[in-house]
């Protein structure tokens, strides 16, 4: 089993952190089991726990927890999982914030469709 997660406040190293929640709320991957989350947003907490431990498993990424009900919670569950991936992308973004600019990259290409073009 992997390890929890941890919170980690300011000034705090990762092993003097502590483990939101006991070994029991954890499946066989090491993922919470949604039904232990305390907080206010249970499904954002398990798609980032869930993507940070095992981003290769698509198909359980991408399957709401049996116990939600898919005509309640669908939406949500898209949401969240969109705000997951524009939060990660952020990341991309900065990396090529040095290398593409106007001058060096006025047109970027991602399809023959979708082009960026600097605004000037």
């Amino acid at each position: 089993m992997s390890a929890p997660p941890f919170m980690l406040d300011q000034g705090l190293r990762k092993s003097e952190a502590v483990s939101l929640y006991p070994a029991s709320c954890y499946d066989e991957t090491g993922v919470i089991i949604p039904r232990h989350i305390r907080g206010s947003f249970p499904l954002q907490e398990y798609i980032c726990d869930l993507a940070a431990k095992h981003p290769e498993d698509i198909e359980r990424l991408m399957s709401l927890p049996n116990m939600y009900d898919p005509k309640q919670w669908k939406l949500v569950f898209v949401y969240e999982h969109l705000r997951l991936v524009t939060s990660q992308l952020s990341g991309l973004v900065s990396a090529l914030a040095d290398v593409c600019d106007s001058v060096r990259c006025p047109t970027m290409r991602v399809t023959q469709v979708w082009i960026h073009t600097y605004v000037y």
